[in-house]
């Protein structure tokens, strides 16, 4: 009856096999999903003093991601810290599958973009926790 429909339907809830379904995300698409998830990251006075957020090689990755910033003032932290995010992603993403192609390798990691939506998670917590320390320590 119902056990065999559930099996049949969902092998991977029985055998342990999960399947990936997000494949991959443009850099636009990384950059508008960091831009969404980072929005209310407490940046202090940052975003209106300005700075030097996107000059050297800091500029090609502030360009990767402006697309995303359509109708925001370009060049700003928020748009800094998205860049980072999303070349750090794509630097991981690409070291993994090089060292999985060397033959001596024996195993292979795979990075899909819930690993890029834990970095972002990961990241806005860990910013958030040491300004909570950084508050605490200046009462």
């Amino acid at each position: 009856g119902e056990w065999k429909n559930r099996s049949t339907t969902s092998p991977a809830l029985f055998n342990r096999c999960v399947v990936d379904w997000f494949g991959s995300w443009s850099t636009k698409a990384m950059a508008e999903v960091g831009r969404e998830f980072t929005m209310r990251l407490d940046m202090g006075d940052a975003e209106a003093v300005g700075g030097a957020w996107g000059v050297g090689a800091g500029e090609q990755l502030m360009t990767r991601v402006e697309d995303a910033f359509d109708g925001v003032a370009s060049g700003g932290l928020h748009q800094a810290v998205v860049a980072a995010l999303v070349q750090l992603h794509a630097i991981t993403k690409e070291l993994s599958e090089e060292a999985g192609a060397y033959a001596s390798s024996l195993s292979r990691t795979f990075l899909s973009p819930r690993d890029y939506l834990a970095l972002i998670n990961n990241f806005v917590n860990c910013v958030n926790h040491r300004r909570e320390e950084i508050e605490d320590e200046q009462l």
